[in-house]
């Protein structure tokens, strides 16, 4: 277990060190706020992933800005794209080639949207470093599935999941089984 947290430790400390040298909070500032969400915030990073908000009455102004940002960085490949609907705005992916792949998903809103998981912060320490061992789990077999995160913090935020086995049984009452989740692999989504 000590590893997983020590991963978790040294890819926050990844992350929080590329977003300094990205430097976008000053970058966009006179469009808005912005916010680190996700993994980053409740420190449960295991997948190189940030995920940004930026909340602004700007929208096409704060595109623009953000095409020509990454568009001046060779390290940079950026994705526009539409998955995020359910909370409103426009996202980009945008991959950021350094030692390792990053993935930044930037979602841009137009109003402050509630933090679902909120409740990470509450959690206990037994809670959290199960939510890191399933994320680890899946990451070091290169596996995936949409919301995956999302479905690991509800499973044992509620007590659903304490293993690997006792996950799948949670997921399988949800009607999603071991064919639905895919190999991982960043490096498609790049070309």
């Amino acid at each position: 277990m000590q590893i997983v947290k020590e991963f978790s430790k040294r890819r926050e400390k990844e992350a929080i060190a590329l977003l300094k040298e990205l430097d976008l909070k000053n970058k966009i500032t006179e469009f808005g706020e912005i916010f680190i969400s996700g993994s980053v915030k409740h420190h449960m990073v295991i997948k190189p992933d940030i995920d940004l908000i930026i909340i602004t009455k700007k929208t096409g102004d704060t595109l623009k800005i953000l095409d020509n940002y990454f568009d001046s960085d060779k390290n940079m490949v950026r994705k526009w794209v539409e998955n995020r609907k359910s909370l409103g705005g426009k996202s980009i992916h945008i991959f950021y080639k350094d030692k390792i792949i990053w993935k930044l998903d930037i979602l841009i809103v137009n109003k402050k949207i509630k933090d679902k998981y909120e409740k990470l912060n509450k959690a206990s320490l037994e809670k959290r470093m199960r939510i890191l061992k399933l994320k680890y789990h899946f990451y070091k077999k290169k596996l995936k599935l949409p919301s995956l995160s999302t479905h690991i913090y509800d499973a044992v935020i509620s007590d659903f999941a304490d293993d690997i086995q006792s996950f799948y049984d949670y997921l399988k009452k949800l009607g999603i089984t071991k064919k639905d989740f895919k190999k991982d692999s960043w490096e498609k989504e790049l070309k």
